[in-house]
């Protein structure tokens, strides 16, 4: 019966590195690494032979203290065994060589120096890394300011950096394969190297401009000990920009004191290492090694583990350390319990990694072997469902009457005599059962009612007549009446392997992709028997399948059309099979490519790759130029935030059919990467480069977007295309792009789009520039309009909105003003339309049309105040900024009018002298007489009065004039 492991005990034995065992269960568990192909090498080996661990250690052993330096590669797939031989030979070494063993957990500033620091004396460690974070952060503000001044470049740029420094500088600790540079910096101008930069000031500001001093201080000291230091680094990838001061100083064959063995994945090095890669990143490499160790087949074979043997002697030495279970003692399990012999051979062949095939020892130990273990079900069980590292089991017997318990059981300890699969006794009762029944293979004899299963009606005779006729129709050419039955065998075989209605990348294994389909006939797929009185599909493509194919294929496959079965294992060669299959679907992906370029007008993978690129063209407004770097990587931002996505078109009438299929086509941007993804993509993050290259070299954006503007959909409307995920047809994906197209090519690039954007650049600008200024200038005026009893209320203060955003925006926008010509016509019409639309939406924008209506406002209220007084004459607020000057004005009346509040209003004063000098006519000297004590000499005067001294005047102008009126003389 089961009983599941301890986790605890499991845990300490099977570890994903090597260096998180303790030394004696690494001794136990280790397995000798036998055989090593030698690539390359300066050491008296041969190309192409394969060498043990023990050949290894000789070679790096055969060294003295100050000697020169040599290195050594060890490459392989990922979970081959480089970190497992780095710690091998660190235990190994220790006798007579100091072994610095640097692992990927040890792969940041700190871990690094304390490996090297720990065998230094203390007056030797002169670097330190343990600086206080504000120390940090003003060191790295300091550092990128004096070098942009230091360069005249890049100084607006630095200052818009400033508040993103402290989360740089927390970075910094971070290990050095995941340093990244936060997502939302500000995009770097095309002239300023900001990521040497930075680099070049974190060197400077932790003490590590180079690694250098401390290697050779190292070396020479471990020299007076007697002893040669052997720098072992798993993976060279993991040391991010510290990795060319290694190699630097690694790669100077004449400095002296050190081995150096490098871990390379096979990708990283033929990526960066080889004489065609980036001089940046030492091509000059390999011919300075002193050997190249391969461990594994860039299939992902391991080499040592080439005999089954090897396999089992590996895991029997893991499970060896977990304590005994008796039920596992029976011969049958050869030490492996709960594995046999059989099952570990079936799961090694069995593994994959993101779907492809990968036979290495971390994927069996550490995501097979280990979670099975801990399972309240045995391994055979557990292991028999769907699992991401074990390719789908596929039945080769008759298991439709078993539970799936028996049927985990046959498949993974069944093995295979006289026709039958047999599980061992002893295996079957450390499982519960008594024993387990043999059960038939497949294919059994032809006609068999095991091949076609246990059903009433047995088609044996149906079938054999199908056969007959099928051969008569390959050797003779006889009409074919039941190859309806061989279409369908032919279908199922294609559905289990291939895909062939999709026009994807042929190496495609990705989850994102989302391809084209082709959709006719149905759910059956476009099969096609040349002269066996088939009709061939008019204009449209389909699978050919002619009787010249070996008779045994097309035997098999009718054959299979009858069968029960579900798997195609029963294919006497399934590898010849499938590649005929490809064969015949490459033809058949061929056609449809040429039948969607007569509709299109251009191949398919230039309208996939047109139509992502317009998709981020009117979503980012950038031009996007494939002749840049920076247009490259533009197009491949897949993931782009909400506030990221721009706007080129406002809903007015003019602008209606533009704004809506800009929307679209921002709406269908996920099905447009789907199928930029299934063509250019070997898997999500791996794109095909040369592909991609091509189409960049090739891709003219004015010529995709007037062949896309004539596209008629009519035509399109029948053809029988959609996405797979999504379901959309042909029609549908292309129709927003084509109308946006043909309505961009209808509207003229007009010199007030230019206009808008230059004004609103200026008002941007101009807000910026004098926000201190315009803000005081409000404050004043809103505080005058008070005092003369006005009620308007100044816009909020401008901090609400500054930072050093808006002015990366604005060198942006000035940046893409200058290009502007630069780019074609089709492409300078949404950039324009963008930056437009953009600039109008931000806040100093908003802040300054307020500042402007504030003006407005109170310009409105004045000359309603006072209809004589006029303030200078300027233009409306949009179509100009407001300047200084104007509120300066404005303000300056406003003063005026503040001081002038006690003053007797000019129309009472003027109506008051006209009443006065009407009756200065008939009583002159009474009249007189109160002016003059009021010291008033004429009626002019009254305008000059203050309020309270003109009531007082009018009071006694009021009582003469009633005494005059009570005495007339």
């Amino acid at each position: 019966m089961w009983i599941p492991f301890d986790p605890a005990d499991v845990a300490q034995v099977f570890t994903t590195e090597s260096r998180q065992k303790h030394e004696r269960i690494f001794t136990l568990t280790h397995t000798s690494m036998n055989r090593i192909l030698v690539s390359h090498n300066r050491v008296g080996l041969s190309n192409g032979q394969f060498v043990g661990e023990h050949a290894v250690l000789d070679l790096i052993q055969q060294s003295a203290p100050l000697d020169s330096n040599r290195v050594w590669f060890i490459v392989g797939e990922t979970g081959s065994g480089k970190s497992e031989l780095c710690q091998w030979l660190e235990y190994q070494l220790r006798e007579r060589h100091l072994p610095l063993h640097i692992s990927r957990r040890q792969a940041n500033l700190t871990g690094i120096l304390d490996v090297l620091h720990t065998h230094l004396p203390s007056g030797l460690q002169g670097q330190t890394t343990d600086l206080p974070q504000d120390v940090l952060t003003d060191h790295l503000r300091l550092h990128l300011t004096l070098r942009a001044h230091r360069e005249g470049r890049g100084l607006g740029y630095v200052e818009q950096l400033l508040p993103f420094l402290p989360d740089l500088a927390r970075r910094l600790y971070q290990p050095l394969a995941s340093f990244e540079l936060p997502p939302h910096l500000p995009p770097a101008p095309a002239d300023v190297p900001f990521t040497a930069w930075l680099f070049s000031a974190v060197r400077e500001v932790l003490g590590l401009q180079s690694l250098e001093p401390t290697l050779r201080a190292l070396a020479e000291h471990t020299a007076q000990l007697g002893k040669r230091p052997v720098l072992l680094l798993e993976d060279i990838t993991t040391l991010g920009f510290l990795r060319d001061d290694l190699l630097d100083y690694i790669f100077d064959l004449s400095a002296p004191g050190f081995d150096a063995v490098i871990g390379l994945t096979s990708g990283f090095e033929d990526t960066h290492l080889h004489r065609d890669g980036d001089l940046s990143e030492m091509a000059y490499v390999r011919d300075r090694l002193s050997a190249r160790f391969q461990l594994s087949h860039k299939s992902g074979e391991t080499f040592f583990l080439n005999q089954p043997q090897d396999l089992h002697d590996l895991v029997r030495r893991y499970l060896g350390c977990l304590p005994a279970r008796p039920v596992g003692s029976s011969p049958a399990f050869s030490g492996l319990y709960p594995f046999s012999p059989t099952m570990l051979d079936r799961l090694y062949t069995h593994l994959v990694e993101s779907g492809n095939p990968r036979q290495t020892p971390r994927n069996l130990l550490d995501a097979v072997i280990k979670p099975s273990l801990c399972l309240n079900e045995p391994p055979h069980v557990t292991l028999f469902r769907a699992h991401p590292y074990l390719r789908t089991p596929s039945m080769t017997f008759y298991h439709q009457d078993l539970p799936p318990e028996l049927q985990g059981l046959l498949y993974w300890h069944g093995e295979v005599r006289d026709g039958s699969i047999h599980v061992p006794d002893d295996v079957a009762q450390a499982f519960g059962y008594d024993s387990v029944p043999p059960v038939p293979c497949f294919p059994n004899p032809t006609g068999s009612t095991w091949l076609f299963g246990k059903t009433a009606d047995d088609p044996t005779d149906l079938w054999k007549e199908a056969i007959r006729e099928l051969q008569a129709w390959q050797s003779l050419g006889d009409p074919f009446p039941k190859r309806q039955y061989l279409k369908r065998g032919i279908e199922r075989l294609l559905r289990a392997l291939l895909d062939p209605r999709c026009i994807q990348h042929p190496r495609l294994n990705a989850l994102s992709a989302d391809p084209l389909e082709y959709t006719r006939g149905g759910d059956h797929l476009p099969i096609y028997l040349p002269e066996s009185g088939d009709v061939r599909p008019e204009h449209w493509p389909s699978l050919h399948f002619p009787r010249t194919l070996p008779p045994q294929l097309l035997e098999e496959c009718l054959t299979y059309a009858f069968s029960a079965n579900r798997h195609v294992e029963c294919f006497a060669d399934l590898g010849h099979t499938r590649q005929v299959l490809e064969d015949v679907a490459s033809d058949f992906r061929n056609d449809v490519r040429d039948q969607i370029e007569r509709l299109t007008g251009q191949p398919w993978s230039r309208m996939v790759f047109g139509l992502w690129w317009l998709c981020q063209h009117v979503c980012q407004g950038h031009p996007l130029q494939m002749s840049s770097g920076d247009g490259k990587r533009a197009l491949l931002q897949y993931d782009l935030a909400p506030k990221e996505l721009r706007a080129a078109w406002s809903d007015e009438r003019r602008h209606r059919v533009l704004h809506r299929t800009h929307q679209e086509l921002k709406a269908n941007r996920d099905h447009y990467r789907g199928l930029f993804v299934s063509l250019f993509h070997h898997r999500d993050d791996l794109m095909d480069p040369v592909l991609y290259e091509q189409e960049c070299r090739q891709f003219d954006p004015s010529l995709f977007m007037d062949t896309l503007a004539t596209l008629s959909l009519s035509r399109l409307s029948a053809a029988p295309y959609r996405q797979r995920g999504s379901k959309l047809s042909l029609t549908q994906l292309l129709q927003p792009a084509v109308e946006y197209a043909a309505a961009l090519k209808a509207y003229v690039l007009q010199d007030e789009d230019r206009l808008q954007w230059t004004a609103v650049e200026r008002s941007l600008e101009h807000a910026i520039q004098q926000a201190d200024e315009l803000d005081l200038a409000c404050r004043r005026i809103e505080r005058l309009a008070h005092q003369a009893g006005w009620t308007i209320t100044a816009p909020p203060t401008s901090h609400t909105w500054r930072s050093g955003e808006w002015a990366g925006v604005l060198r942006q926008s000035q940046q893409a003003s200058r290009d502007f010509k630069n780019h074609p016509p089709i492409v300078q019409i949404t950039v324009a339309r963008t930056w437009r639309e953009r600039l109008e939406k931000i806040e100093p924008i908003q802040w300054m049309n307020a500042v402007k209506v504030f003006r407005d406002s109170a310009e409105r209220i004045h000359q309603e105040r006072h209809p004589v007084e006029q303030l200078p004459t300027r233009q409306t607020h949009h179509s100009s900024d407001i300047h200084l000057n104007d509120l300066g004005d404005l303000a300056s009346t406003l003063a005026a009018a503040a001081d002038a509040a006690d003053i007797l209003p000019q129309h009472v004063a003027e109506q008051t002298a006209r009443s006065i000098r009407r009756l200065q006519a008939t009583q002159t000297q009474s009249i007189e007489a109160v002016l003059g004590r009021h010291g008033i000499q004429a009626p002019a005067q009254m305008a000059r009065q203050s309020r309270e001294t003109s009531l007082v005047l009018l009071s006694d102008l009021l009582e003469c004039t009633v005494d005059l009126m009570d005495c007339p003389p």
